[in-house]
């Protein structure tokens, strides 16, 4: 037996609808039960069918445009910040923006960054 939170946008209740989707519970029961709609069940299924984590991070982070701060630039901003921020406390944020817009094509936003930035300055990464 498995414990999950009974919160909707907890990403163990979500997955355990997927599972149950994919298992071929009987939808309607799952609608009457859980109160999510059956498209919305598919997607999540289908997303844990895939296998590929950045696609169920997407999936199970809700409707809405393509998240940016993917794993993938998660994981490089760190390691950037770790080099920059030694240097240069005073613009590493726009440098650091750059490169990703460099390596990445994406445009994130100084405000996108901050948290991970005050979550590595607190751990003393800087």
């Amino acid at each position: 037996m498995e414990k999950i939170p009974n919160d909707k946008t907890s990403f163990q209740f979500k997955a355990l609808i997927g599972k149950l989707f994919n298992a071929n519970v009987n939808k309607t029961k799952l609608i009457e039960t859980f109160g999510i709609a059956r498209t919305t069940m598919k997607r999540w299924g289908d997303g844990l069918k895939t296998g590929d984590p950045e696609e169920i991070v997407r999936v199970f982070s809700g409707p809405g445009s393509p998240r940016k701060l993917t794993p993938d630039v998660i994981a490089f901003v760190e390691f950037r910040f770790k080099r920059i921020y030694k240097e240069n406390r005073y613009n590493y944020s726009q440098l650091i923006r750059e490169e990703v817009q460099d390596v990445f094509n994406k445009e994130i936003s100084a405000e996108s960054l901050r948290p991970i930035f005050n979550r590595l300055k607190k751990k003393g990464k800087a």
